[in-house]
């Protein structure tokens, strides 16, 4: 799926936003995954090289949706960072 397709999905706040689907529209909007050190767990964050902007969420588990509390802080955070 195309980043433009991901992005209407997160912004229609879908139910069944996967953790690839984060990762795959972060990538294309020019961040990078990072999860630090053993202590780490779920924890991850997404950093965009140019502005420093991070992003931090925990990876969903066991089963691999994104929930609604997430997609939202996601859109708040790309809106704020004026990257959509």
């Amino acid at each position: 799926m195309g980043s433009t397709k991901l992005l209407d999905k997160l912004l229609r706040r879908s139910g069944s936003f996967t953790y690839k689907e984060v990762q795959a529209l972060m990538n294309a909007l020019g961040f990078i995954e990072n999860q630090k050190g053993h202590t780490a767990g779920s924890r991850v964050s997404f950093i965009h090289p140019v502005s420093k902007s991070i992003f931090y969420m925990h990876r969903p588990h066991p089963e691999n949706t994104i929930g609604k509390k997430t997609i939202d802080e996601l859109v708040r955070f790309l809106k704020e960072e004026e990257i959509i």
